[in-house]
């Protein structure tokens, strides 16, 4: 009877060490998926480091892209205005496309000059969503992580009651 009394109480304080180990294996596991997971997002994810710099990087070369077709538009809404509205800048265009009044005479010295190419309003700016790690494998890879971890953790603690019971 006293020898089984002693055995149930050997058998529990085993059990709750056991217990404890295990209890702080998955705490680590699920700690390191947790921080693995923050991590991923936070860097390679959809809202990441890297994915809100490429953004930042479209907006500057959007805008500015805007403020070039804007200052072109404003060039040209002042030739227009000037086109309609003062003599001397419809005499100079309509000379430059080629008609003179009657007492005009055009002496044209270089044959070989050419008239300015026509400016290019611009390419088109698309902005295309850079490559992420989609969220499901983020948590799939964290999980991983966390097993491993857990793992790695049951592992140790094994070795180490291992230790104890090879010291004792």
């Amino acid at each position: 009877m006293i020898l089984l009394s002693t055995y149930n109480a050997f058998k529990a304080t085993c059990q709750k060490a056991v217990n404890r180990g295990v209890k702080r294996a998955l705490l680590i596991g699920a700690w390191f998926a947790v921080c693995a997971y923050a991590c991923i997002s936070g860097i390679w994810g959809s809202r990441g480091v890297y994915a809100t710099r490429y953004a930042q990087s479209c907006v500057r070369e959007i805008s500015e892209h805007i403020d070039s077709l804007r200052r072109m538009n404003e060039e040209y809404d002042a030739r227009w205005n000037a086109l309609r509205s003062d003599a001397a800048a419809i005499a100079v265009e309509g000379r430059n496309l080629g008609y003179l009044k009657a007492d005009e005479v055009a002496l044209r010295l270089s044959p070989g000059v050419q008239a300015e190419p026509p400016r290019n309003p611009g390419s088109r700016v698309v902005y295309m969503p850079m490559e992420y790690v989609p969220d499901q494998d983020a948590k799939i890879l964290a999980s991983s992580i966390g097993i491993v971890a857990s793992m790695a953790a049951l592992i140790r603690e094994a070795f180490r009651k291992r230790r104890r019971e090879l010291r004792a």
